[in-house]
């Protein structure tokens, strides 16, 4: 298990208990009006436990293109298939770019307010009711992203194109202005 996970998402720990908060409603889904339920690669159901999982709305012109949710088992199988390059580029694209934690009503790296933005992610970690308050939850706009995408290695691009593909596959060039490639790497 990721040591990250194994620190805040065990639920012996009381450390994480206040950093979790209620999942502000931007994070709820469009398509079911309410809190995320299933993962979206296993169905489990993400509201009957304790276990973490990861959030993630693309928007285009303040609509939702995609949305889903991936509970921590799927995530970080996925997280696995990565290359060791990439985890690291995104990690000190990070360190040396993001100017603010837990705010997504701008870009955390950039600080462009998000209604000025064409496009944009929204990322967040919940586990169960709650959504947890360290790293996420996150906004990136497109432009960021697109310097963010820039770090990945070859292998990643691929892994993470194929999750794209296989998850919402779409007519083709729907979704090409906003790479969102990265959203299980951060």
């Amino acid at each position: 298990m990721n040591p990250f996970r194994k620190f805040f998402f065990n639920p012996a720990r009381r450390f994480y208990q206040r950093l979790l908060k209620p999942i502000a409603p931007e994070f709820h889904s469009v398509e079911s009006g309410g809190l995320f339920e299933r993962c979206l690669n296993c169905e489990t159901d993400l509201l009957a436990n304790e276990e973490a999982y990861l959030l993630e709305k693309v928007f285009s012109q303040n609509e939702v293109i995609y949305e889903y949710a991936l509970c921590q088992n799927c995530a970080g199988e996925m997280q696995e298939e990565l290359s060791k390059e990439s985890k690291k580029s995104v990690r000190r694209y990070i360190k040396k770019h993001r100017r603010v934690k837990q705010d997504f009503s701008r870009c955390n790296f950039c600080l462009i307010d998000r209604d000025e933005l064409l496009g944009y992610n929204l990322m967040g970690a919940c586990i169960g009711y709650s959504m947890l308050h360290f790293n996420v939850p996150m906004l990136i706009c497109e432009d960021c992203l697109e310097g963010l995408t820039a770090e990945l290695s070859e292998q990643t691009r691929k892994r993470l194109d194929r999750f794209q593909d296989e998850f919402f596959p779409g007519p083709p060039g729907e979704v090409e202005d906003i790479d969102s490639r990265v959203h299980l790497l951060l």
